[in-house]
C-alpha cells in the first residue's frame, strides 16, 4: 500500500520549562516527525506495556506507529514538522534516523507542506511523500553497505568540517592516505569524485542555515569559515545559479503561503 498524506505542518514548542504534549493519531497508521531546530525526548508506550524513551536531536527524523501513545518532551525551543500519512513507508525504513544530506530532505518537506497547504489535488502531495519516503529510505540503505566503511567516514569527515575550506591533503592526512589514493578510492562510490563532494557539503551547509536559522549572510559567511563576505557570495552563486537571498526568499514564500 502506497503512503498518502494526510497533514504536514510546521510547529514550534517554546523554552522556558519541560513542556508535555501528547500526539493524537486520529486514525492515521503513523507519524513522521523532522526536528529542524533543539532537542525533543520522545516516549513512546503501548497500552498495559512499559514504554521507552528516545532522544531526537536536531536533523533527525523518528516514525512513530499508530499502536503506541506517544509524548513529546521539550526543555528547550524546539522546532519540527509533523507529517501524518496513512500506508506504510517501505520495510527497511527506520524508527530513528539521520540524513545525511539534510537539505534533500527539507526541499522536500517544504514542498510537501507547501502543496498542503495550497489544497493541491491529493494524488501530488502523496506523490511529494512517495518520493520523501525513498529519499530517506536510500540514504539509509546507502549507510549499510558494508563494503565502504571508509568511503562513510570520509563523508562524514566533509560534513563534520563544512565550517573551513577542507583541501583533499588534508582529508588524506586525517585517514592516513595520500592524496591520489584518497581521490582514486572516492570515485569507485562516487563517480563525480571528492571534489566535487566537497563543494556540495559546503554548499549544502549553507543552504541548512539558510532555511532552518536567521542567521544573516554576513553571519552565515563568517560561520563557514569564509575569509571575504563577498567571496562567499560570489562561491554561492557560481555553484547554484542564485544568490543566498534569492535561495531564502522561495522558502520564505512557500512558509508564508504566499
Amino acid at each position: 500500500m502506497d503512503p498518502r498524506c494526510t497533514f504536514c505542518e510546521k510547529k514550534q514548542m517554546q523554552s522556558g520549562r519541560l513542556e508535555r504534549k501528547p500526539l493524537s493519531f486520529d486514525g492515521d497508521d503513523g507519524i513522521l516527525l523532522y526536528l529542524m531546530e533543539g532537542q525533543l525526548l520522545l516516549r513512546t508506550e503501548k497500552p498495559r506495556e512499559s514504554g521507552s524513551d528516545r532522544i531526537l536531536r536536531r536533523g533527525g527524523l523518528a516514525w512513530l506507529r499508530a499502536e503506541y501513545d506517544c509524548y513529546l518532551f521539550a526543555e528547550e525551543s524546539v522546532t519540527f514538522f509533523e507529517i501524518r500519512f496513512k500506508g506504510n513507508p517501505p520495510a527497511d525504513f527506520p524508527s530513528f534516523f539521520t540524513p545525511y544530506d539534510p537539505v534533500r530532505v527539507i526541499e522536500l518537506i517544504y514542498l510537501l507542506d507547501d502543496y498542503k497547504r495550497r489544497y493541491y489535488p491529493e494524488d501530488i502531495s502523496d506523490a511529494i511523500l512517495y518520493a520523501l519516503f525513498g529519499e530517506l529510505s536510500v540514504q539509509y540503505s546507502s549507510k549499510g553497505r558494508a563494503d565502504a566503511p571508509l568511503f562513510f567516514r570520509i563523508c562524514e569527515y566533509i560534513n563534520e568540517n563544512t565550517n573551513r575550506d577542507l583541501t583533499i591533503r588534508e582529508i588524506a592526512e586525517h585517514f592516513r592516505y595520500n592524496s591520489q589514493y584518497i581521490s582514486r578510492f572516492f570515485r569507485r562510490f562516487d563517480p563525480a569524485g571528492i571534489r566535487s563532494y566537497l563543494i556540495t557539503a559546503r554548499i549544502n551547509q549553507i543552504k541548512l542555515l539558510l532555511l532552518t536559522t536567521d542567521l544573516t549572510l554576513k553571519e552565515i559567511s563568517e560561520k563557514l569559515g569564509f575569509r571575504d563576505y563577498k567571496l562567499f557570495l560570489k562561491y554561492y552563486k557560481y555553484h547554484e545559479k542564485m544568490s543566498p537571498t534569492e535561495f531564502r526568499a522561495v522558502f520564505a514564500q512557500k512558509k508564508k503561503g504566499t
